[in-house]
């Protein structure tokens, strides 16, 4: 059984899911899902930016490397690598398709049905809490 900390945090995003209109236990788990999986990538982006700048060099590996929006087709795609890998699509529910290599490794991923008004500009950030 989870206690203490991470029981707090658990229910903290369990709250706040809740009140932005999402009350069914599956959907909160994926979206707690969604958030997990969007963490350790910017995890993975702060380390090689900090490699890159320890070493005084270009970063060698971007973790996001584009992203773009499609306002006319109303998609968001986002790629973690070089998009000429892409090998195959899977959709994971919830108009999200993630785009893989080869390999089966995740190299993008697009959100089907993204909309904002014509006057907002796309801003994608990734926040991280402490652990």
């Amino acid at each position: 059984m989870i206690t203490g900390a991470i029981k707090g945090q658990v229910d903290q995003i369990w709250n706040a899911l809740w009140s932005g209109g999402i009350s069914n236990p599956l959907e909160v788990i994926e979206q707690i899902t969604y958030l997990l999986f969007l963490r350790r990538l910017d995890d993975l982006h702060t380390l090689e930016e900090n490699k890159s700048v320890r070493l005084k060099e270009p970063m060698a590996r971007r973790v996001f490397p584009g992203v773009f929006h499609d306002r006319e087709g109303q998609t968001l795609t986002v790629w973690f690598t070089d998009p000429s890998l892409e090998y195959v699509s899977e959709e994971t529910g919830d108009e999200v398709v993630l785009i893989k290599d080869r390999s089966g490794r995740a190299i993008g991923f697009e959100k089907l049905n993204f909309s904002v008004s014509e006057s907002d500009s796309v801003h994608v950030a990734l926040e991280t809490a402490p652990a």
